[in-house]
């Protein structure tokens, strides 16, 4: 759990200090799967399932919907 609250709060420092402008894949991959680290402690499968599926339409929507200028 302490793993996964440090991921999750680096890469919500790296945003809110515009580190993350340039190199987005190296950073936001690592904090990534920390923060995905917090699935574990889960203990329902079917609410696993669940923030499995969240988290990947988030991922997809994201990535539709914004305009990243590359």
């Amino acid at each position: 759990a302490l793993l996964s609250a440090a991921g999750t709060a680096a890469a919500l420092v790296a945003d809110l200090s515009a580190m993350s402008k340039a190199e987005t894949e190296r950073i936001w991959l690592t904090f990534g799967a920390a923060a995905y680290l917090a699935l574990a402690l889960v203990r329902s499968r079917a609410a696993a399932a669940v923030a499995l599926v969240l988290a990947a339409g988030w991922a997809v929507m994201v990535n539709s919907l914004l305009d990243t200028g590359w």
